[in-house]
């Protein structure tokens, strides 16, 4: 037969290839003349493991794509695959469906007759529609067009297996028209592949009641899961029983892994305020936070308004992810990693959400923009005491006889002072507490990029070199305010020395992180006046004003790097991120947006980023928004973290690019039709929600036998997932210390191999060498791991069993 295929996306190319390797003469119609140029070449543009190997054998013969819509009038069957994202209700925008059926009316326009066929994800009504609209513009009479529906269920990384090997085959349509389908998909049908025969309207709802189905699947076997967390049974033991029912078939019943699947790897980070303090950290320790019961915001982004504000984290999970993650790349250098499903936000008018899956190069997507701004203050007090540092001389009068060691102050009464002057030794007298100014923020800047990290740490020493000595003014300025005293060793890089123990506290508590220098994140909701001031200390040649530039760093600067770009971001300057060698760290006002370098870096013309620049800001507006340059698909083994965000179901993410929640289109779709229809989806709803609640059943069965919690001590013996390891991540103990620390119990753990690895995360809890020990000085006893050696105990106190050892009640039997 000869078909041609309307999209040339991962289903449309794919469709078009293995139908020709069927045997069929195919054609893909796609408007990007690149594309089409690029097929036509033997280029594929997408990846996709087998695809090549079809274009290689078929281009030429059974294969060939065009940009002219007039080649479906010589061809039997046209095939729309074009794409549906996400409204923001969740149901489908099918405008580019649509056009591409007006486009298609109008190439039949000479015709008699024609048979069109839906295989893009649309919802129930969507491919009556789309005949109506190709029958408007054709004039076809009704009985002229077959429509059919032909739903597809292709896996990115392995499409062309999921074609050549489907699980079933659905068609939807008239006699005629699944007939002629039938002969379509022939060879495949004489391998024994099923085909599903039904009208258009059951096809368009098997996708979707599909799709559904596997989210509710994976959504009832977590909440399984959590309860028997709770009640210490191993929900994927369970759940192998559960499988061997053919009614119910195994796949998708492990729990823990939440609904959907779109996601964020290991690697990427979010941008949070934690217990009210701004934090920028790795995703996967979002998780162990989640536990600990933080009060976590993310900053967020209101699609309705487009205002950006703190909003409550509501859910955070995580997951082994073993399948295709997309990397898009923007035009100003910024990356972000995410699972082909999750849902990117992106501007066209208005905001609109899109998964990974369907980003196009041109894409616009959401930035951080402005911060509110919060200042801070600094406790002197506080820092030398966090810092160890000693020798400290506190005023506790005004007079210089006045001054006395901070220790022998603590008993003096200072009620009526609303701060204090100290000083360490090395000179300099310091406020405290002390508001962070221009001078203050402009010296942290300094040492930024100009400070010795090894100096400090090692013994206290604040210590900068440049080779050009003006680079060092900010930090004369305040020196000369707080009375530092400093020592200047001119050479091939001049040295500015000094030996003070609160100057280097500062810059320890502001500078100094996990992996070596650190921007400090409050400065991201300090005043404008003070982040300029932060940024002329990293780079003197900052003017202050906004516009454009080109951060230059070095690899082993990645952090500092996206850091940076998010408080250049905030300060209106439009920021191209350039990879170098080393440890370079530079910010460039001369080769701005659209010079040459930039250019080749990012693979965009100078004419198109000036245009964009000026759109941006035009009427003195900022949309704070970066467009996708390029996008690439690879499978990867990693864990990867699901974030859900009241509201307005939005985060912040690597580099400030700004994303939505982690949901599962096909649900929210569905969800959204059933609203449509005035019908109340409270399944869907549950499946939606069901990780959002946590199971408290052993902790209540513990409490129905020993009376209220609060300040009772419970023994909590078993630490870890299972018997023979130290690993807690899936530890059925997490929650339920969780819940104990809630009630105000003291809590005595003991665990042969992971109380270590739990002290991590519950470091206020008691933990002993024994299990004997644990029991003597405990009301009641909790055991959740069964251990070999819990068995030989002897256990006179109330007792509940997660894990079955037959020594006391337990918590399913």
């Amino acid at each position: 037969m000869k078909v041609s295929i309307v999209g040339s996306g991962y289903v449309g190319t794919t469709t078009a290839l293995c139908l020709a390797e069927l045997g069929h003469e195919t054609v893909n119609v796609d408007i990007d003349p690149d594309v089409v140029d690029g097929l036509n070449s033997g280029v594929l543009h997408i990846h996709e493991p087998g695809l090549q190997k079809l274009l290689d054998e078929h281009l030429g013969s059974r294969f060939y794509a065009t940009t002219d819509y007039g080649v479906v009038g010589d061809t039997d069957i046209t095939f729309i695959c074009l794409p549906t994202p996400s409204c923001e209700d969740g149901g489908l925008d099918l405008s580019v469906v649509l056009d591409g059926a007006r486009e298609l009316g109008k190439a039949l326009m000479s015709e008699e007759s024609h048979m069109v066929v839906v295989k893009s994800t649309v919802l129930p009504g969507s491919t009556k529609e789309v005949g109506r609209v190709v029958l408007e513009k054709s004039g076809l009479r009704k009985d002229s067009l077959l429509l059919a529906c032909n739903p597809e269920f292709l896996r990115e990384g392995t499409a062309v297996y999921d074609f050549m090997e489907p699980d079933r085959i659905v068609l939807g349509g008239d006699e005629e028209a699944v007939e002629n389908l039938k002969q379509l998909y022939r060879p495949l049908i004489d391998d024994g592949f099923q085909v599903f025969e039904t009208d258009v309207k059951t096809a368009e709802m098997v996708k979707y009641a599909s799709n559904s189905l596997l989210a509710t699947k994976i959504s009832f076997a977590n909440e399984v899961g959590n309860i028997c967390k709770k009640l210490d049974i191993d929900s994927y033991e369970v759940m192998d029983g559960v499988g061997l029912d053919k009614r119910v078939e195994r796949s998708f019943l492990d729990s823990g892994v939440g609904f959907g699947g779109s996601c964020l790897p290991t690697g990427e980070r979010v941008l949070v305020e934690v217990d009210g303090e701004l934090k920028y950290i790795p995703i996967e320790k979002l998780h162990s936070l989640f536990i600990k019961d933080c009060s976590l915001k993310a900053y967020s982004l209101d699609l309705d308004t487009g205002s950006r504000e703190f909003k409550e984290i509501t859910t955070v999970t995580e997951r082994p992810y073993n399948d295709v993650l997309v990397e898009v790349f923007t035009e100003s250098g910024r990356s972000l990693k995410a699972t082909e499903d999750h849902p990117f936000i992106v501007q066209d008018g208005g905001w609109s959400v899109k998964p990974a899956i369907n980003l196009s190069v041109g894409d616009e997507i959401p930035l951080i923009g402005e911060f509110p701004v919060n200042p801070v203050s600094i406790d002197f007090l506080e820092i030398i005491e966090k810092h160890g540092v000693e020798d400290v001389l506190i005023d506790v009068g005004g007079e210089e006889e006045d001054w006395v060691p901070v220790d022998e102050a603590v008993g003096l009464d200072m009620s009526e002072k609303d701060s204090c002057n100290i000083k360490g030794l090395g000179g300099g007298v310091f406020e405290s507490p002390c508001s962070l100014g221009e001078d203050i923020w402009m010296f942290i800047g300094s040492f930024i990029n100009f400070g010795d990290t090894e100096q400090l740490i090692d013994n206290g020493m604040c210590v900068f070199r440049t080779m050009d000595a003006d680079n060092l003014d900010p930090v004369y300025e305040f020196l000369n305010r707080f009375e530092v005293p400093y020592t200047i060793t001119p050479g091939d890089k001049n040295q500015l020395s000094i030996e003070n123990q609160l100057a280097g506290a500062l810059l320890k508590e502001f500078c100094i992180g996990v992996y070596g220098k650190k921007i400090p994140e409050q400065v991201f909701q300090e005043t404008t006046d003070n982040k300029k001031a932060f940024l002329k200390g990293i780079f003197p040649n900052y003017s202050g004003g906004r516009g454009e530039a080109q951060l230059i760093i070095g690899p082993e600067l990645q952090l500092l790097g996206e850091q940076l770009s998010l408080l250049l971001e905030s300060l209106d300057i439009d920021t191209t991120i350039k990879r170098s060698s080393g440890s370079e760290l530079k910010l460039d006002f001369e080769k701005t947006l659209g010079s040459k370098e930039v250019r080749n870096d990012i693979k965009i013309s100078r004419t198109e980023r000036l245009r964009i620049f000026r759109e941006k800001n035009k009427n003195g507006e900022e949309n704070h928004v970066d467009r996708v340059v390029e996008i690439d698909r690879y499978t990867e083994d990693v864990d990867v973290h699901s974030v859900e965000v009241e509201d307005n179901q939005s985060f912040t993410a690597s580099y400030g690019i700004i994303i939505h929640n982690c949901f599962p289109k096909d649900v929210r779709a569905l969800k959204s039709k059933a609203v449509e229809v005035d019908e109340k989806p409270d399944i869907l709803d549950a499946v939606l929600k069901t990780n959002q609640k946590q199971p408290q059943k052993i902790v209540e069965m513990l409490e129905s036998k020993i009376g209220e919690l609060k300040n009772k001590k419970i023994a909590v013996l078993g630490l870890a997932f299972k018997p023979g390891t130290d690993d807690i991540r899936e530890s059925r103990a997490l929650p339920v210390i969780k819940t104990l620390k809630q009630k105000n119990t003291t809590i005595y753990a003991h665990d042969p191999k992971a109380s270590e690895n739990m002290m991590d995360v519950f470091p206020d809890i008691n933990y002993e060498k024994t299990p004997e020990k644990a029991l003597n000085q405990a009301d009641a006893c909790l055991i959740l791991t069964d251990w070999e050696q819990y068995k030989k105990l002897d256990i006179d106190i109330p007792c509940i069993e997660g894990r079955r050892l037959d020594k006391c009640e337990g918590l399913c039997w």
